[in-house]
C-alpha cells in the first residue's frame, strides 16, 4: 500500500504540461524504485541517495532533460 501510494505522489510530482507519458513511465519505476530502498532499509538518506544516483547517471548518460519519444 503505501509503496503504491508514494510511487503515485512521486510520479504526479513529476507531471507537466508539455510531458510525455512515456516519460511518466520512467518517473514512475524510479519513484517504484526509490520507494522500495526506502521500505527496505526505513532509512530516507537510502531514498534520497538513490535519487540523486539516479540522476546523476541520467545526466552522465542521456541528453536531459531525457526525452522519451513515442
Amino acid at each position: 500500500g503505501s509503496v503504491a501510494f508514494m510511487t503515485l505522489i512521486f510520479t504526479l510530482a513529476h507531471v507537466s504540461p508539455a510531458g510525455n507519458p512515456a516519460y511518466l513511465i520512467l518517473v514512475a519505476i524510479a519513484a517504484l524504485i526509490y520507494a522500495i530502498s526506502y521500505q527496505l532499509t526505513r532509512s530516507v538518506v537510502c531514498a534520497i541517495t538513490t535519487h540523486f544516483a539516479v540522476n546523476v547517471l541520467s545526466v552522465a548518460l542521456f541528453d536531459y532533460p531525457i526525452q522519451v519519444d513515442l
